[in-house]
């Protein structure tokens, strides 16, 4: 059964975000490490996926929710 997000206690509501850090998110042989996000942009992250924005700007990046994608501003080259 699942259990529908609104009927969660509120503690259990908050997301917690993260990015792919290593140095090559790409190569397969690289093993995965996760950064979070810090707790203010984590918190605009949460806000902006629970309203359904598609993407957002923080800081340097520019986040796009539905695809899982981040991108340096300015520099479409850095994407993770």
């Amino acid at each position: 059964n699942s259990v529908e997000r609104s009927k969660m206690p509120k503690e259990v509501k908050k997301g917690a975000w993260f990015w792919q850090s290593n140095a090559n998110p790409w190569d397969d042989n690289e093993t995965e490490q996760w950064t979070a996000y810090t707790d203010g942009d984590n918190k605009t992250i949460e806000e902006a996926f629970n309203r359904g924005d598609k993407k957002i700007t923080l800081s340097n990046y520019e986040l796009y929710l539905k695809d899982k994608l981040q991108i340096k501003v300015g520099d479409q080259g850095k994407r993770r």
